[in-house]
């Protein structure tokens, strides 16, 4: 039972939410794993100078 919807952009714009809401945590994702990356380094820098 497929609704049509009553405006014709409807789905376009459902599409285009959902694509951005991907992209969006992608780049948390990759911003998260590069501060834990850096962070990381740092910890083990500061470790070999003691």
């Amino acid at each position: 039972m497929y609704q049509i919807p009553k405006k014709p952009g409807g789905l376009a714009m459902t599409g285009v939410l959902s694509f951005g809401v991907k992209i969006a945590i992608a780049a948390v994702t990759i911003a998260v794993g590069i501060l834990l990356v850096r962070w990381a380094m740092i910890r083990r820098r500061a470790a070999r100078e003691q």
